[in-house]
């Protein structure tokens, strides 16, 4: 790589030994990567999990002396006050939860802990360079919003917000950004839930390629946000256009000259939902929002739920936020009544969801069935209707009929 003059000082160590080492790490993945150079960003998120080697690292970039130079946001752990406070997190996990907070803290990250970022605040523009790990937020950025970044892991998302640069390789070069693969999509796609059953059946058909998707498309952001996740889930795929959807879309068919082209078929996304349905008799909990709930979303379960008590606990997992704009409104009233907490900060991939092992669970999002189920969290996925007509009571009263 060609390194300018105030890049090979900050190797030699004139900005801390933590920027050294940022710059060493990310000098060492353009080298692997065949980037020429490095490009300025002025935007990051990090993957933060308040785990061992996450603590460890952030810990080591803190006593080395280094703050973050940029916009950097965080991904969620879990929120200690409702988790710890209600005995349901172990002490070691809140502590491990508290220490990465703290170096986080310190090191001047902006403490948002979303996997949403980009509706909290850290949202970039068309064709900025960024590192952004988390794999939902970056296809996020990527496809939707058009900026550009590599999928970063927590670690060199971290470098980049030190030293406020990212080697250029990869998606950050037009010529990758095109559609190498047509994906035609034969089921019109028109609900959130329909893009969560596109990405998880589309994904491993997809392989590395770069899709774009034609056919018909009722797309909202958080349809979107679903796409982009399971995608990544049961594949990865970092990078997705929507033709007469997404702001690439036209270019990305551009000079493109012949390419693969494979259809998901309406019987595979109905095998797709087939898979992941299981029954709702019996349930004890519903957890909504992995990626993140919006507040649109929220207000939805809100209209849904019409003043009536779930007989089940319901858990919405959005951003500290949405959670704070909902508790002044009436609506967070109701929803407390209708037995359902709204929860900041909060990643379901955490430890401190233990209490549900074994436990009969539903929600409306695959990815939250996949990376749970090394917990032991057992869930049926199915739209959100389902899971809260079954959270009612609803579901049992169908069946029993």
């Amino acid at each position: 790589m060609r390194l300018t003059e105030r890049e090979n000082s900050i190797l030699r160590g004139a900005e801390g030994e933590g920027a050294a080492l940022a710059m060493e790490i990310l000098a060492g993945i353009g080298e692997a990567m065949e980037a020429d150079v490095f490009v300025p960003v002025a935007r990051a998120h990090v993957s933060l999990s308040n785990q061992e080697a996450d603590l460890c690292f952030a810990e080591k970039m803190l006593a080395g002396g280094s703050r973050a130079r940029i916009c950097a946001t965080v991904n969620p752990g879990f929120d200690i006050d409702y988790f710890g406070g209600g005995g349901f997190a172990s002490d070691r996990d809140v502590k491990l939860t508290e220490r990465c907070r703290a170096a986080y803290e310190e090191m001047g990250f902006i403490l948002n802990f979303t996997c949403t970022p980009y509706l909290d605040g850290n949202l970039p523009r068309l064709g900025e360079n960024v590192a952004f790990s988390e794999s939902s937020a970056t296809a996020f950025v990527n496809s939707v919003v058009g900026a550009r970044s590599n999928p970063e892991s927590a670690q060199s998302a971290l470098c980049s917000a030190i030293v406020g640069l990212t080697p250029r390789y990869g998606l950050l070069l037009e010529e990758n950004r095109r559609a190498s693969v047509y994906v035609n999509v034969e089921r019109e796609i028109a609900d959130e839930f329909d893009f969560s059953l596109l990405g998880w059946a589309a994904a491993k058909k997809i392989g590395r390629d770069v899709p774009l998707f034609r056919g018909g498309f009722r797309a909202s952001t958080e349809g979107l946000i679903n796409l982009g996740a399971e995608l990544n889930t049961a594949g990865r795929v970092p990078l997705f256009h929507v033709e007469g959807v997404t702001p690439e879309a036209e270019f990305a068919r551009r000079g493109t000259g012949t390419i693969r082209e494979l259809t998901v078929t309406d019987r595979e996304l109905a095998e797709a939902e087939e898979k992941l349905l299981g029954t709702a008799a019996g349930a004890e909990g519903v957890i909504l929002g992995c990626p993140h709930y919006s507040l649109s979303q929220i207000c939805l379960v809100h209209r849904r739920l019409a003043g009536r008590k779930a007989g089940i606990p319901v858990w919405i997992l959005t951003s500290a936020a949405v959670a704070a704009q909902i508790s002044r409104l009436p609506m967070g009233k109701d929803l407390k009544e209708s037995n359902v907490t709204v929860i900041g900060d909060t990643c379901v991939d955490q430890p401190c969801w233990g209490f549900l092992r074994g436990k009969r669970l539903l929600t409306d999002s695959p990815k939250c069935c996949y990376y749970t189920a090394r917990r032991e969290l057992n869930f049926s996925v199915m739209p959100l209707a389902r899971c809260l007509d079954a959270a009612l009571g609803k579901e049992a009263e169908c069946n029993a009929g």
